[in-house]
């Protein structure tokens, strides 16, 4: 027995259902790529925020450790380029501007030293000079964070109070937006 198959009405998709169909699929990955992009922002600004935090807490402590026991300090002069402390002055002119005070400390630094912001590429992104030259002193270790720098490193001497006020930013060297303001005291403890 022979059994008939009928060509006549086929049920398929019409032009229109297929372009509906289109048109729901192109708007679920616009969804998922906005999703995804966000997820990915968010994932990175968090990367930041936790490794600057670790960075500035690092940061802080070394620099704790300098200034907290600074013997001799010598701020700098108004209107000149000399450092005094007391009636005792000392010319420099190698410390770089923006650098308002020069400290002795016996554990790191027979000498006077200044600690300032590396904008290089090599070293730390915070270190220590003396005065009378020789290389700069890392005061962190130079490989732990390469995507973040340290700008706008400010400290300055309240001779009154007997504290240090450190300020700087960390950046990411990766994206602009990413940046961390960071703000301490240290107070000397043998004043």
């Amino acid at each position: 027995m022979k059994s008939k198959i009928k060509l006549g009405n086929k049920g398929g998709f019409t032009l229109v259902e297929m372009l509906v169909c289109v048109v729901i699929l192109v708007l679920l990955v616009i969804a998922m790529g906005t999703g995804i992009s966000t997820a990915v922002r968010v994932y990175h600004e968090s990367i930041f925020q936790s490794n600057s935090a670790t960075l500035a807490s690092m940061l802080n402590a070394t620099i704790d450790d300098v200034l907290r026991y600074s013997e001799d300090i010598y701020v700098l002069q108004d209107g000149t380029t000399d450092f005094a402390n007391g009636e005792k002055v000392i010319e420099v002119s190698s410390v770089p501007s923006g650098v308002t005070f020069l400290f002795t400390n016996k554990e790191y630094s027979g000498q006077h030293a200044y600690i300032f912001a590396n904008s290089g590429d090599t070293g730390s992104p915070v270190q220590m000079m003396n005065i009378l030259g020789g290389s700069p002193r890392d005061l962190l270790n130079t490989g732990a964070y390469p995507n973040l720098t340290v700008k706008d490193l400010i400290i300055r001497y309240d001779s009154g109070a007997g504290v240090f006020r450190v300020s700087y930013k960390i950046a990411s060297t990766e994206n602009a937006e990413y940046v961390l303001e960071v703000k301490s005291v240290v107070r000397i403890l043998n004043r």
